[in-house]
């Protein structure tokens, strides 16, 4: 179990959601509060969809809101919106999206984002070219990441470390390799280019495969369970939840935790009312 969680604590960092490790970080992801506070509060909104709508707004965007942010989300409950479609609203909001593009460029890229790149995703992100969830394999798949990872223990092992919180073991490594050129062979253009020479790397499709094994969708399920139910998840829990995401991705993964009854109830937990 301590490796479990570990190995959670790992990704939680990388996925910054948590600021350090040890038990003190611990109580500082993320949606995990240990210290229970009050909710947000406005006229006409009942306690626990304030708290709800509390939890969403530290879950998604990291801060309280204000008292007229809960009036609209009340409002909204009343003209019959669904937890879901209010949960969705967050996830594509741009102060959400914002969050994610300079949090992948801190915990992939090792740097702050620039004012043109981080113009560059949200409108990618707006035009429905690249959605929020995407982002992070963009950039794994990048040449910047390519280059830092090559020059410090090789890509796919940068890989496997950020995917799934551990290195790369040799026959693994070789795996990739050879899984890629062979890709490559067969998705080479060979009537463009007759005379062959260095096949290409299809980083893209090697990202894809990771992000997209058991392993990978497990770890990102864990990391959930903690971020919006601040548990680890349970067995049975965790399979279905990563068959789920492989089938429908992460967007679905987190709005399937958003929209429990879980989620709610504990909501009221985490920001009780008077």
């Amino acid at each position: 179990m301590k490796r479990v969680l570990a190995g959670i604590s790992v990704l939680l960092v990388a996925a910054g959601l948590m600021v350090g490790f040890g038990p003190a970080a611990s109580a500082q992801a993320v949606g995990t509060s240990v210290l229970t506070e009050s909710p947000v509060t406005a006229p006409g909104v009942s306690t626990p969809v304030a708290a709800f709508v509390t939890a969403l707004y530290q879950d998604f965007l990291n801060r309280r809101p204000g008292e007229s942010e809960v009036a609209f989300w009340g409002h909204r409950f009343a003209v019959g919106d669904s937890r879901g479609s209010v949960a969705s609203a967050f996830a594509g909001s741009d102060e959400y999206r914002l969050i994610r593009i300079d949090n992948a460029y801190n915990s992939i890229l090792n740097r702050g984002p620039d004012p043109g790149g981080r113009a560059f995703w949200l409108d990618a992100m707006h035009r429905g070219i690249v959605t929020t969830d995407d982002i992070e394999k963009s950039f794994y798949a990048s040449q910047e990441f390519y280059d830092r990872t090559t020059a410090n223990g090789g890509w796919i092992n940068g890989l496997y470390q950020h995917l799934l919180g551990r290195s790369a073991s040799w026959d693994e490594a070789s795996f990739w390799t050879v899984a890629a050129s062979n890709y490559s062979f067969a998705h080479f253009d060979w009537r463009a280019h007759p005379s062959g020479g260095d096949l290409p790397l299809d980083r893209d499709w090697i990202v894809a495969q990771i992000y997209n094994a058991l392993e990978a969708a497990r770890a990102r399920v864990s990391v959930m369970y903690q971020h919006y139910l601040g548990r680890v998840p349970d067995e049975p829990g965790v399979q279905f939840w990563a068959d789920y995401d492989i089938r429908m991705g992460d967007a679905a993964v987190r709005s399937g935790f958003t929209n429990s009854d879980e989620y709610y109830a504990l909501a009221s937990t985490r920001f009780p009312g008077n």
